[in-house]
């Protein structure tokens, strides 16, 4: 069992869970206020959590196929607030494109280049210079080459990563992508439609209401 809990009602949205995804045990209390992404209102709602890595193939299949229309049905329309949280759990050249992601928030263009990232997934896992082909996706999101590349160079979001990485630990986050709606937790490439039902099951059992 997952419970959610917001704290003060700003942006920054802070939020403790508490759910695990190992044996059915609460195991660690994660404040996530500080990690990752956020897409939408902050003041909706339902809270989800997705911890993803981007060389992995069901979350390259979930963004493609099922991200984009629940974007539009519930984030935009205001029911949803949507954390993203990449980390590394350890498939081929996933450190290299987290950092990419990383690099481009620095310049406040993640979800451009989370976009970009996964419907090019195929193109950079296989490039023989993945830097080169990051770096290509950059500027084709409109980044500054230079200060992109200086910062691939330099790993800055490096502890940043790591925060996300001990994050996915606490709470036994082994394979993705992994949701959490409300606080419940929930695995794999979803379907739209299937996710829909879950956030509305997530809607009547909290009222709408933190």
């Amino acid at each position: 069992m997952g419970i959610l809990s917001t704290q003060g009602g700003s942006a920054a949205i802070a939020i403790a869970m508490i759910s695990s995804f190992g044996a059915g045990e609460v195991r660690a209390q994660v404040d996530l206020s500080e990690i990752g992404h956020l897409l939408g209102d902050p003041e909706a709602p339902i809270h989800v959590v997705e911890f993803s890595d981007f060389a992995c193939g069901a979350c390259g299949e979930f963004a493609r196929d099922s991200f984009g229309e629940l974007r539009r049905t519930l984030v935009e329309s205001g029911r949803v607030v949507w954390r993203q949280i990449p980390f590394v759990l350890g498939f081929r050249r996933g450190e290299e494109a987290t950092i990419a992601a990383e690099c481009a928030a620095d310049q406040g263009a993640f979800w451009p280049m989370h976009d970009a990232l996964f419907e090019a997934q195929d193109v950079w896992r296989e490039a023989r210079d993945v830097d080169q082909a990051l770096t290509r996706l950059a500027v084709d999101i409109g980044l500054d080459r230079r200060q992109f590349t200086q910062c691939l160079d330099d790993e800055t979001p490096e502890s940043r990563i790591d925060d996300a990485n001990e994050a996915a630990k606490k709470l036994g986050v082994r394979a993705t992508p992994a949701f959490y709606i409300q606080g419940q937790p929930f695995l794999g490439a979803l379907s739209a439609e299937y996710f829909t039902a879950l956030v509305e099951v997530a809607e009547s059992d909290f009222g709408g209401r933190r």
